[in-house]
């Protein structure tokens, strides 16, 4: 079985096949596993909610200097 496209228009639609893709097994092509996927997009989800881990002081800095300077040039374009 080759890669595939889904969509989910409802988070409940998802656990369904996850846990079909955990029994039936699966085809793993990249380096993470179901479950590491599956956590990464869990806390992807959470984190506008719960918010966000704190950043380590140079990336906290970057995002700044990036909104001010390629921000702007975004904004212009469109």
């Amino acid at each position: 079985m080759g890669n595939r496209s889904l969509s989910f228009s409802e988070l409940r639609q998802i656990l369904p096949e996850v846990h079909r893709l955990r029994d039936e097994g699966y085809k793993q092509t990249v380096s993470w596993d179901l479950m590491q996927t599956c956590e990464h997009l869990a806390d992807w989800i959470s984190f506008p909610l719960d918010g966000f881990p704190k950043q380590p002081w140079f990336i906290a800095w970057m995002f700044p200097i990036m909104r001010l300077t390629l921000g702007n040039f975004r904004s212009e374009k469109y």
